[in-house]
């Protein structure tokens, strides 16, 4: 049984009825515990360093990660993804969402520990002290939201589990209910789109692409 079985699995409170979208947070809450070994997650680490790095993103790597960067491990000069002293790594979804800001990104904001974005936290949203920095909230709103999609993306090309937990923790797939949900994941493919006007044309293809896998998964746990 491959991942994707197996999440569907513990959805379905192993097949004994069919999944619903309330099922879903839950049901992503036990998944760290309950699909991933230890290799799993190591594997998955290197392929989406090795995605990021071909990217050209830089990388700290080979540098112990200080504390205050596990969580937003980018700080203007590269990400970091090394263990840090506390014996912790930056988790591989921040990682990748970081990477989805620094190719969004101006060339001036990349040299910015928060891209500009006025803080690292997309939950305090506030204008940039940085001259360089975004003031729109709306458009600091939009880029993390963009950022949120193609980081999304980008895992799935990975791990399509990780990717919608992701989506998840990412309050993309909250308060649905049967109604709405072909709305929301349209919505959410029109994100990836959108990155379209920001990254070179063959990430694009992928975007649409992979977001449309991740669409399909759910589709298929859910229609």
């Amino acid at each position: 049984m491959d991942r994707i079985e197996r999440f569907r699995d513990i959805l379905s409170c192993g097949g004994k009825r069919k999944p619903s979208l309330e099922d879903l947070s839950p049901s992503c809450a036990l998944v760290t515990w309950d699909l991933y070994t230890e290799e799993d997650r190591e594997e998955i680490r290197r392929k989406s360093i090795e995605i990021v790095t071909n990217l050209n993103v830089p990388l700290h790597l080979g540098k112990t990660t200080p504390e205050k960067y596990l969580i937003f491990p980018w700080d203007g000069k590269g990400i970091y993804v090394e263990r840090s002293r506390s014996g912790s790594y930056p988790r591989t979804e921040d990682i990748i969402h970081e990477a989805a800001h620094y190719l969004l990104s101006s060339i001036r904001r990349r040299k910015l520990g928060d891209f500009g974005l006025g803080s690292p936290d997309p939950i305090k949203i506030r204008p940039s002290k940085s001259p360089w920095g975004l003031k729109n909230l709306k458009n600091i709103d939009d880029e993390e939201t963009a950022a949120s999609a193609l980081g999304i993306a980008l895992l799935a090309r990975v791990d399509l589990v990780l990717a919608i937990t992701t989506a998840d923790d990412h309050n993309w797939l909250s308060d649905f209910n049967n109604g709405i949900f072909d709305d929301e994941i349209e919505k959410w493919k029109r994100e990836a789109v959108g990155c379209r006007k920001r990254i070179a044309p063959p990430l694009r293809r992928s975007v649409v692409h992979w977001m449309g896998k991740v669409r399909n998964t759910l589709y298929g746990f859910f229609g």
